[in-house]
């Protein structure tokens, strides 16, 4: 969970579902291709957060939205 996640929280109350939370995701973005007739490759690291609802407001979670790419909440 983002640091952050906390103040969100209580400055959001009124208006945030029940069962809303947030997760920071880092990985590594692995690309594979051609590119001008040329076998490419890249590595990258990626961080995002993904915020979602879960019970009890739904039954099943869903997702929210999500951060840009590499601009997580802290």
């Amino acid at each position: 969970m983002p640091t952050k996640w906390a103040t969100a929280l209580e400055q959001g109350s009124a208006t945030l579902a029940p069962g809303t939370t947030a997760y920071t995701i880092s990985g590594i973005r692995h690309r594979d291709g051609i590119w001008d007739g040329k076998p490419v490759a890249s590595r990258h690291d990626v961080t995002f957060t993904v915020f979602i609802v879960c019970a009890p407001t739904y039954d099943a979670c869903r997702l929210l939205r999500l951060s840009l790419l590499n601009e997580p909440l802290e």
